[in-house]
């Protein structure tokens, strides 16, 4: 698997830096996901998942939770990384006896990482399996108070 990680990552990293330079300030994982979005929508994109990502650890990413499904052992979380309405990442939640400290809501903001499975180009879907473990939460902020 060590070997396999290390292929995706030098994959990724060839699509990062032969896309354009992000604008100062960009977020790495935000450019990493606008490399792999670019990859995944063009003409050869099933292509390009099966020979670079699939059944493979990828980076982590993050996003925001539109909707969650949570379930004893297994939860199923869609994501935004494009932006908060647009789902575009299935998260399969493998949690065993671990339990949510509280049930996601939609909105928060996830970084997660996980083994890429599954993907569609119409509707456009990625799906990752991913331990609980591997994923973290930052609840929403609340609004600034006058």
């Amino acid at each position: 698997m060590r070997i396999l990680h290390h292929v995706v990552v030098a994959a990724l990293a060839t699509a990062i830096f032969s896309a354009p330079a992000p604008a100062q300030g960009d977020d790495p994982q935000r450019a990493l996901w606008m490399a792999l979005k670019r990859q995944l929508t063009s003409p050869d994109a099933q292509e390009y998942f099966e020979s670079s990502m699939h059944l493979s650890v990828l980076p982590p990413l993050k996003g925001t939770l539109i909707s969650a499904l949570i379930n004893p052992g297994v939860s199923k979380l869609t994501v935004g990384l494009t932006d908060s309405s647009t789902p575009e990442v299935t998260l399969i939640v493998h949690s065993g006896d671990v339990k949510w400290k509280s049930d996601p809501q939609p909105g928060t903001q996830i970084e997660f990482e996980g083994v890429a499975t599954d993907f569609t180009t119409e509707p456009f879907m990625l799906t990752f399996d991913v331990p609980i473990r591997q994923i973290k939460l930052v609840p929403k902020k609340a609004p600034a108070k006058k």
